[in-house]
Formats: C-alpha cells, structure tokens, sequence
C-alpha cells in the first residue's frame, strides 16, 4: 500500500489511506462533509448517511445497512487533522474529498488517477474497492469477528462478507493427511515429495 500511496498526488493518497483505515465504499467516501466526522469519549467516528455518484449526492447508502457509524484510528485522525488544515474548502458542508472546484468528486475521474499510479506500483489490477477488501481481511487477521466486520463495512449478511471480502493468503494445508499413495502412470511411478509438474 505504501508503494501505491507514494505514487499518488497528496489529496488522492489521502482518499486512499482513508478507503484503507475505513472500509468505506468509494461512493460513501466522496458523499463525505466535514461535519460527518464527530467526536465521541471512545474516540473520533464518521457518521455515514450519504454517498456520491457521479458527483451528486444521494442522501441514501447503497443499502439500508450502508448507513452507520465507523470509527476513526487514532492514526487516521492525525491525518485528516492535517488534512483539513491544509485543504482550501475546510468548512463544516464541504466534502472531506472536495474536487479542485469545491464540489463533491466523481467517483470515475478518482479511478482514472489511480490507474497509473497503480501502474507504476505494480499493482495494475487495484481499485477503490481494493482498499475495502484489504480492511476485512486485515481485520478478520486481527481477530476481529465477522460479524463486527460486516457491521464496518455497511453489510447485511456477515456470510457475504467472508464470502466476498475476506481474502486468505496462502491456501489451507492437510499435509497430515498423505498416506503415501501411489499410482503407477505409464510405468512411472512417483512416491512421497511433490514430484515435477
């Protein structure tokens, strides 16, 4: 993540850090105000009641369950504190992710500058959507149960959610289960080890 972080321009390698520490879909980042982010004695949360699409607000998440509350790490906050000390349009209505125009971003014009910098990361093949399936998995890593996963991530159904975006890295082994069998193929016959495929 770093790597891609890098290659991007500021305002967008925040976007993403925060599409990373979030888990938020690109619409509902984008249909972002100030405003949304509150203060609570637990810590800072964003209050998500809203998205973006094609650069209009919808006063609707995506589903019913899209709308919710997430909290902020504490790392991320010290981020966005930054970032709005910095940014141009930092009152309470302007979106957390302005355009350069003040306006709410397309989510399409977002995409189009990752590309490259995905390209010159190496890792061409990665979205918006990305960074959500990065934090369920870095979280169902952490210990953090399905269910709370599928709360942060706006879903319904905590089996879609490790259906869909819980990722394992390596695939399960059952090595304990090799009895040592062979079997003869044109009078080749190969036992134990992995044998040349």
């Amino acid at each position: 993540m770093n790597k891609l972080l890098a290659e991007l321009a500021p305002r967008d390698s925040v976007l993403f850090y925060f599409l990373a520490r979030t888990g938020l879909r690109i619409g509902e980042a984008l249909g972002l105000k100030w405003r949304d982010l509150k203060s609570t004695p637990a810590g800072l949360v964003l209050v998500i009641d809203r998205q973006a699409q094609d650069g209009e607000l919808e006063d609707e998440g995506k589903t019913e369950n899209a709308l919710r509350t997430v909290a902020i790490l504490p790392s991320l906050a010290r981020v966005l504190t930054r970032f709005r000390a910095s940014a141009e349009y930092a009152g309470p209505n302007d979106p957390i992710f302005a355009s350069l125009t003040g306006s709410h971003q397309d989510a399409h014009n977002v995409r189009r500058r990752l590309r490259p910098a995905a390209k010159e990361a190496g890792v061409e093949w990665a979205t918006p959507h990305v960074f959500r399936h990065t934090l369920a998995t870095e979280l169902r890593d952490g210990g953090v149960h399905d269910t709370i996963i599928a709360r942060v991530l706006g879903h319904a159904d905590p089996n879609f959610t490790r259906r869909v975006y819980m990722h394992t890295e390596d695939a399960p082994r059952f090595d304990e289960l090799d009895d040592g069998f062979t079997i003869e193929l044109g009078g080749l016959a190969e036992a134990g080890g992995e044998g040349n495929l």
